[in-house]
């Protein structure tokens, strides 16, 4: 019986199955050791710190031996990895709008920058400035407010990253009278 309702438990399965598939899919060589050992961990009993302490369900021992001989081949003897280099393409840091639409002056604006980058944490503006009366919620990247006056504002936008690659834009906001 478990405490986590319906809905919680199906999502961290589902959740588990597409890392197992992830992790399975990537490999190159050792699959079938590595599959049964992260199998194992995604259904041991209690926290796993190491394989030593993997406490293995009763359906997963039949591979033991193999498992764990499997992880003991890994580089060959002059420390070069065995298989083939596979290239990995990391997603390109990026925005998924066009241009903001023009303001009117007195009326409200809003505008959403949306991120293409997966882990986006925080907007912000590095260059420019939005035009007056207009602000930039950091969290969610919306620009909202009443323009004060005409005029045209180019501002450049950053969506930091948080350690990876930012993604970087210049708009231009036109307001008209």
């Amino acid at each position: 019986m478990s405490l986590l309702p319906d809905a919680v438990r199906r999502e961290a399965f589902a959740e588990a199955s597409r890392f197992r598939g992830e992790f399975y899919a990537c490999l190159t060589t050792r699959r079938d050791e590595l599959f049964e050992l992260s199998d194992a961990v995604l259904c041991a009993d209690e926290a796993v710190t190491s394989p030593v302490e993997l406490m293995l369900l009763p359906e997963h021992r039949r591979g033991l031996g193999a498992m764990y001989g499997g992880l003991n081949h890994g580089p060959d003897v002059s420390g070069n990895p065995v298989g083939s280099p596979r290239t990995v393409e990391a997603p390109t840091p990026g925005f998924a709008n066009p241009a903001p639409a023009n303001a009117r002056t007195g009326r409200q604006y809003e505008f959403k920058i949306d991120s293409t980058t997966p882990k986006t944490h925080r907007y912000v503006i590095t260059r420019g400035a939005l035009p007056a009366g207009l602000t930039l919620n950091p969290d969610t990247g919306g620009i909202t407010g009443v323009p004060k006056s005409a005029g045209a504002s180019t501002f450049t936008v950053v969506a930091r990253n948080n350690g990876v690659a930012d993604a970087r834009i210049t708009y231009m906001v036109t307001t008209a009278p």
